[in-house]
C-alpha cells in the first residue's frame, strides 16, 4: 500500500503552533479467503452491529522544533469497519523521544486529532493536530 503523507499544523494548550509531517503505512495482511466487500456491507446492513478490524501503521513525524532534524519513528495499530477507516494509534519506537499520537479522519483528505510529546512525564507538551493530506508522489 502507499504512503500517506499529511503537512501538520499542532496547536498546544500554551498557544505554541507548530509545523510538521507525517507519514505512514497500514499493514493489511489479508488472510486466505477474506470475503470480499459487497458481501460484508450487506450483511452488515442486515444486522445492527458492524465487526471492527485492526491493522497495523508504521512510519515517522517530524515536528522540527520539538523533534529535532531527524523524524521520530512510530508505530500503532488502526481500527475500521466495512465504512472505512475510524482511528490510528502510534506511538514513538524512539526511547529518548517519546510521543503518543492519535489520528481520525475527518475528510477525504484531512485529519484531525491531538499528540502528546513526552507522555506519562511531567510537563508533558499537549498538542491537537490538524492535518491535510499532501499529493501522491511527492
Amino acid at each position: 500500500m502507499d504512503e500517506f503523507i499529511y503537512s501538520l499544523l499542532l496547536k498546544g494548550t500554551q498557544g505554541l503552533t507548530l509545523l510538521g509531517t507525517l507519514r505512514y503505512r497500514l499493514n493489511f495482511d489479508v488472510p486466505a479467503g477474506a470475503r470480499d466487500i459487497q458481501a460484508v456491507m450487506g450483511e452488515a446492513l442486515q444486522h445492527p452491529t458492524i465487526d471492527l478490524f485492526t491493522f497495523g501503521a508504521d512510519g515517522a513525524i517530524s515536528v522540527p522544533l520539538l523533534t529535532g532534524a531527524t523524524p521520530v519513528p512510530i508505530s500503532g495499530v488502526g481500527f475500521g469497519s466495512p465504512a472505512g477507516l475510524l482511528t490510528v494509534l502510534f506511538s514513538s519506537t524512539d526511547q529518548a523521544r517519546g510521543l503518543a499520537l492519535q489520528i481520525n479522519p475527518i475528510d477525504a483528505t484531512h485529519i484531525g486529532g491531538g499528540m502528546t510529546w513526552h507522555p506519562g512525564q511531567t510537563g508533558a507538551l499537549v498538542f491537537s493536530v490538524l492535518g491535510t493530506q499532501r499529493a501522491f508522489g511527492m
